[in-house]
């Protein structure tokens, strides 16, 4: 009898911690997503970059496939990030989660700024993505734009 009570709670609360593990996955990328915004305003800092790489694992891939691009590791993100520091400016971004589960959130990330152009002259852009957000351990382990 003690067992069969044992089989029907777990039955009862796995669902609920498999969706407290989901929204801990969406929580990761929610805060991402703002530790990303203030890397792209124009006071930034190295240590802004350094907060926004805590999300991401140590064996981290970011890849865009139809812009060919694809950088493994902190320290690319990194040097690539720090090139384009007070460059862009009131980054603003609006994240949309389309499904999500413990280890994969998929979302729209929507991205508007002002960019700095060779002239001073502060000029508006804007990004438009569908994004997959792999999760291991608390952290992005990979990242997959559209």
């Amino acid at each position: 009898m003690r067992r069969l009570i044992e089989i029907v709670l777990l039955v009862l609360f796995f669902p609920i911690a498999a969706l407290d593990q989901d929204r801990d996955a969406e929580e990761l990328v929610r805060q991402y997503v703002g530790a990303r915004s203030h890397t792209m305003q124009e006071t930034a800092s190295s240590s802004d970059i350094e907060r926004f790489l805590w999300f991401y694992s140590e064996r981290f891939v970011y890849e865009h496939p139809s812009a060919g691009a694809r950088i493994v590791g902190k320290e690319k993100s990194r040097a690539g990030m720090s090139g384009y520091l007070g460059e862009t400016k009131n980054a603003t971004y609006t994240l949309q989660i389309l499904a999500s589960n413990s280890h994969v959130v998929v979302a729209q990330v929507d991205q508007q700024f002002l960019m700095k152009q060779e002239n001073g002259i502060w000029t508006p852009g804007k990004r438009s993505n569908i994004t997959v957000f792999e999760v291991e351990r608390g952290k992005i382990a990979r990242i997959l734009d559209y």
